[in-house]
């Protein structure tokens, strides 16, 4: 399925602010997830491996977007994730996934070991698991398990929450901004989504 993008630039906000995903997906299918213990590694909750493929439905200030994302590459622990003209460059450490970033420390986008209440620096602000072991409803299906990681970041004020379902990856995505002219907000839903070595799905417009 070819890769398409309907107004890049409100796509890029969210590929910016949130720092997801990217290319192809599939359709909607029924999650059963593993019971017992929420994990605490971050790699059970970003997959980033290759074949990967999430398409999520994206509400931007009232106008609705079809964005797919995928991974691309993966080398040792450096994992590339593309979307539109956009590709993202991830580090997978045994401490955790981070946004290697070559001005100054990395972002870690999960931070081992996870736990409710669990908090890490980042840069202008600080990151939070203000949710752990929770049921999330999506266009995709019912995830259990999930947990959401709350950024607040200053100089912009902006604010980013993000759900991971274990074994899956983002399954919503929630970024706010403040600038001159008001307030801007971007929500992405999890629509569909296929693992490594599945045939995509076509996903209805």
């Amino acid at each position: 399925m070819k890769v398409q993008f309907q107004k890049a630039n409100s796509v890029r906000l969210v590929l910016l602010a949130a720092c997801m995903l990217g290319g192809c997906a599939g359709g909607p299918k029924a999650v059963v997830p593993d019971k017992g213990p929420t994990p605490t590694a971050p790699s059970a909750y970003y997959p980033l491996e290759p074949g990967w493929k999430w398409a999520y439905d994206v509400d931007q200030d009232g106008e609705n977007i079809l964005a797919t994302f995928a991974v691309t590459l993966r080398e040792g622990g450096r994992a590339l994730v593309a979307g539109g003209d956009q590709l993202l460059e991830y580090e997978v450490k045994p401490d955790g996934i981070l946004r290697p970033d070559p001005r100054g420390a990395p972002d870690y986008v999960l931070k081992a070991p996870l736990a409710a209440k669990a908090a890490w620096p980042v840069k202008g602000g600080q990151a939070t698991v203000v949710g752990w072991n929770e049921s999330i409803d999506t266009p995709a299906g019912k995830f259990d398990g999930c947990v959401t990681v709350q950024e607040i970041r200053a100089d912009p004020d902006r604010r980013t929450r993000t759900t991971y379902a274990p074994g899956v990856g983002p399954v919503v995505i929630e970024f706010s901004a403040m600038d001159a002219s008001g307030l801007h907000a971007t929500k992405a839903r999890l629509r569909g989504y296929t693992r490594p070595g599945e045939d995509p799905l076509a996903l209805a417009p």
